[in-house]
């Protein structure tokens, strides 16, 4: 009888969900993300690569299931923003009870999901997916509570990927992956934003060999100096 009703329960919700989601569409209250939005993100930067790169491209990017990370990068990318996470009924109907926890970022009045690539009127959010449990972080309180591990990967400003930049080396590494990626996947407009993204840091592949192989000549000449140095004290 109960898993019945949990059964009853759960059509239902997912009726009701399809007539409100629509109803909400054209009343202007869901929209897809904006160049606005992405253009906000720009000029920060988490494992060499542009913010508003990894959201507009999040389907070949993230993993399935890591509306956590999307969101956590969308949030550091936006000064106004609310990290917020909290239980979705939509998740607990599709993935069962257990796997209902959800993260996505708030705007003033709107709701940006980087899952869905939608932005909400937040009141329609909440209403849409019965949101509860919930739990909003303002930027100045995660920064203090994990400032020193988001400054070892976060860069606003391109400058540090630029020639002679302290991460211009990890760029390198990076670009091989994703030029791969991009060859995988065949979307045009990806290759041609990746590319714009390489032309803003000035990245020559020649000039990235030359800086690698100073950069270990520099290691081997440390290592050398400190092996003789460590041999004259015995």
């Amino acid at each position: 009888m109960v898993n019945k009703l949990y059964s009853l329960k759960k059509k239902l919700y997912f009726m009701r969900l399809d007539i409100l989601f629509n109803k909400a569409m054209k009343e202007g209250k869901i929209t897809g993300f904006d160049e606005e939005i992405y253009e906000r993100m720009g000029d920060t930067i988490i494992a060499c690569l542009p913010v508003h790169f990894y959201i507009k491209y999040s389907e070949y990017l993230f993993d399935e299931g890591t509306c956590y990370d999307r969101s956590l990068y969308m949030f550091l990318a936006l000064d106004d923003a609310l990290f917020v996470t909290g239980d979705n009924k939509d998740l607990e109907y599709n993935y069962g009870k257990g796997h209902e926890e959800h993260a996505w970022v708030e705007i003033g009045d709107f709701v940006y999901d980087p899952s869905l690539m939608l932005k909400f009127d937040k009141d329609t959010y909440y209403s849409l997916y019965g949101c509860s449990n919930v739990t909003k972080t303002d930027k100045q309180t995660y920064l203090l509570q994990n400032g020193s591990s988001i400054d070892k990967y976060v860069s606003h400003g391109f400058d540090e990927f630029k020639p002679n930049g302290e991460r211009r080396l990890e760029l390198g590494v990076f670009v091989k992956q994703i030029r791969a990626l991009s060859q995988m996947v065949d979307n045009e407009q990806f290759s041609r934003d990746f590319n714009n993204y390489l032309a803003s840091v000035e990245y020559d592949e020649e000039q990235i060999a030359e800086e690698r192989q100073k950069f270990m000549q520099k290691i081997w000449s440390n290592t050398s100096a400190m092996t003789v140095f460590s041999g004259s004290k015995r």
